[in-house]
């Protein structure tokens, strides 16, 4: 891509940019709309909630699916193909009122929202230069948590106001209708990455040890960051008598406190060590998750959930841009295993909730969201280590 922003580069950077606007658009009303669910087809709450693991596994599907799509369609293609059927989707999830229908249709919601997600991360690494890239990244949570506070604030409105539970899909078909115009009128990258200039043996070999404690670490973040949204409404609702409008405040405020935090990080990038920023922010959050379950009133929960999201803001893209450093030259594979490995913790995530909450109760879901933040910052920990001892070994050998 040539360093001048073409037109042309403008609409597809602003196209990946939507689609996390979309993703976000998707998930984020997942516990405003599980009670509506449960009542409209006499269902339990939590059937409702693991209901939704078919939306997330067809998330891991699709990102599965995008690292070999590209060799069969082009990138503009797949971003019209999966736009169609996404739009499709959700329009019949929304208008289509059989319930043995619903897997399947949050099936192809997920599937191919994660294609579109892919195919942004695609089109942000061709696009742009090794240094522009990571910034490049951390504007797409932007959107991601910006789509989270509209969607949160709308979904909980609309559900209030009695409309259908479908009706919260309306932002997100929105989104989809703007991007495939843009796909429509633009020309995309091939798709097919470049091998990488100047790679080693090293970096073609086996990876070292870190790289696997950074995919757990996202691993373990992403499923815990899904129990926050999918069961704080619930437990205001069930410890705080709160409205369904109130609960999409909760997820409104967490999006809010994670667009914040995302600018901020945006920012401290430039001017701090990764690794002190990631360990710091980590450890930071995982402290903040005991004010969700500590609170004892809906002011206070607000309050936490802001804070959470402000810590948590930047922490994904910030953690997969550290876990290329553990090799010299990253690949495309490993990118799309770090990927992966936060998809497998979306697609986990309302079945494990589900099962902790039948178990234990709504409390104790917040509960193993702290354990789950704790366990991600260990990680975290263990991998810096890794990554400085390999740096000391480096400077040792030279």
């Amino acid at each position: 891509m040539n360093s001048k922003l073409s037109a042309n580069h403008v609409r597809i950077t602003l196209s990946s940019f939507l689609a996390y606007f979309v993703m976000s658009s998707v998930i984020s009303p997942l516990g405003i709309v599980t009670q509506p669910i449960a009542e409209h087809y006499g269902v339990s709450v939590t059937t409702a909630t693991a209901m939704f693991s078919y939306l997330t596994t067809g998330i891991l599907g699709g990102t599965f699916l995008a690292m070999f799509i590209y060799s069969v369609l082009s990138l503009r293609s797949v971003t019209l193909l999966a736009g169609l059927i996404l739009i499709a989707s959700m329009l019949a999830a929304w208008l289509v009122d059989i319930f043995s229908l619903l897997p399947i249709l949050l099936a192809l919601i997920g599937a191919t929202s994660g294609i579109l997600l892919s195919a942004a991360i695609v089109v942000l690494t061709h696009a742009y230069s090794e240094r522009a890239r990571a910034p490049a990244l951390l504007v797409t949570d932007s959107f991601y948590s910006g789509a989270g506070v509209i969607s949160g604030w709308t979904s909980g409105l609309l559900i209030e106001r009695g409309y259908h539970w479908g009706s919260t899909y309306a932002l997100a078909i929105t989104a989809t209708v703007i991007l495939l115009i843009i796909a429509l009128v633009s020309n995309y990258p091939s798709g097919k990455p470049d091998a990488p200039s100047g790679a080693t043996g090293r970096s073609r070999g086996r990876w070292p040890a870190g790289v696997f404690v950074v995919a757990a670490a996202l691993f373990v973040y992403i499923l815990s960051f899904v129990f926050i949204y999918s069961w704080v409404p619930n437990y205001a609702a069930e410890a705080m008598q709160s409205s369904p409008e109130q609960g999409g405040m909760l997820v409104s405020r967490f999006f809010l406190g994670l667009f914040v935090g995302q600018v901020a990080m945006f920012a401290l990038v430039f001017k701090i060590d990764l690794r002190w920023i990631i360990s710091a922010t980590a450890c930071l959050a995982a402290v903040a998750s005991c004010g969700l379950w500590l609170a004892t009133d809906y002011a206070g929960l607000v309050v936490w959930m802001f804070v959470l999201g402000l810590l948590s803001g930047g922490l994904l893209k910030t953690l997969i841009t550290f876990g290329t450093m553990m090799v010299s030259n990253p690949s495309p594979r490993l990118v799309s295993f770090y990927i992966f490995s936060s998809a497998f913790g979306t697609s986990l995530g309302p079945a494990v909730s589900a099962v902790i909450v039948d178990a234990w109760g709504t409390r104790a879901i917040l509960i193993a969201l702290t354990a789950g933040y704790a366990m991600m910052a260990v990680l975290v920990l263990v991998a810096v280590v890794f990554k400085s001892r390999s740096r000391s070994a480096s400077a040792v050998s030279a």
